[in-house]
């Protein structure tokens, strides 16, 4: 797969942008997908990035999520918080569907 995405990059036009959706095996802990990537790219080219996501609960009063640990930068880029299933009565609260909620955190490095 890292392979055929840096072949594809190279190939490409300039600036042309790739998205790769793969499992936290293959991206989390940098050693995997992404750094391989980066190892087939011309010195030129972007750096891939990693954005993990992660389920965590939401507080009712402010509708943020409640991070207890916020990851690592030896990790991940990005960590994507979403939220666990919603219950009956956050269902209500949304007005039956539940609606996706989420929020990026940027790990400084």
């Amino acid at each position: 797969m890292a392979e055929s995405t840096a072949n594809f990059l190279v190939a490409s036009a300039p600036g042309t942008r790739c998205a790769v959706l793969a499992g936290n095996g293959h991206v989390f802990g940098r050693d995997g997908l992404p750094e391989r990537i980066a190892k087939r790219l011309p010195g030129t080219a972007p750096r891939p990035f990693v954005v993990v996501p992660r389920s965590v609960n939401w507080a009712t009063d402010t509708g943020l999520p409640l991070v207890s640990d916020p990851g690592r930068f030896a990790d991940a880029d990005v960590f994507w918080y979403t939220q666990y299933q919603l219950d009956d009565v956050e269902k209500a609260r949304w007005g039956g569907a539940p609606k996706e909620r989420a929020v990026l955190h940027e790990q400084q490095g």
